[in-house]
């Protein structure tokens, strides 16, 4: 009684909050995965890229997704001095699985693309010939 239809008159005693889920604690931060911190979180790249295009920047493609910039620059410096380097992550922090470099000259950058195309499925070429995804959009996305 003496509700007047809208549901009962009296009122519970307040409960507890659940443990860990009081308000005044502020909500959880996203926190990286395993994957993210094994890069060391954000990869942000190896080096400083020229700012014009040069005849040596090149672009790789079927990347191991584990390989991060700093494993991209370490498998070019075996053909010469990597100026640049950097792999493409999406927003979820996974490898887009394709990368840029810049090598020291042409020539290097020659020498990485007759080494390493087609080992183990990767595909290395000139970014200068137009295949590669344009530069500037990459890093406008990640």
């Amino acid at each position: 009684g003496g509700s007047a239809g809208y549901g009962p008159a009296w009122r519970q005693p307040p409960q507890p909050w659940p443990r860990g889920a009081e308000p005044w604690q502020p909500a959880k931060k996203h926190q990286p995965s395993a994957r993210q911190l094994a890069r060391g979180g954000q990869d942000t790249g190896v080096g400083t890229r020229p700012a014009e295009q040069t005849e040596a920047d090149l672009f790789v493609r079927a990347l191991p997704k584990e390989m991060g910039s700093e494993g991209l620059a370490e498998m070019l410096s075996l053909y010469g001095e990597v100026v640049a380097a950097r792999v493409v992550f999406n927003v979820k922090g996974q490898s887009s699985r394709y990368g840029f470099a810049t090598m020291g000259n042409a020539a290097e950058a020659e020498l990485a693309i007759v080494g390493l195309n087609g080992v183990d499925g990767l595909e290395v070429k000139l970014a200068s010939d137009g295949s590669a995804p344009r530069r500037e959009s990459a890093q406008a996305k990640a």
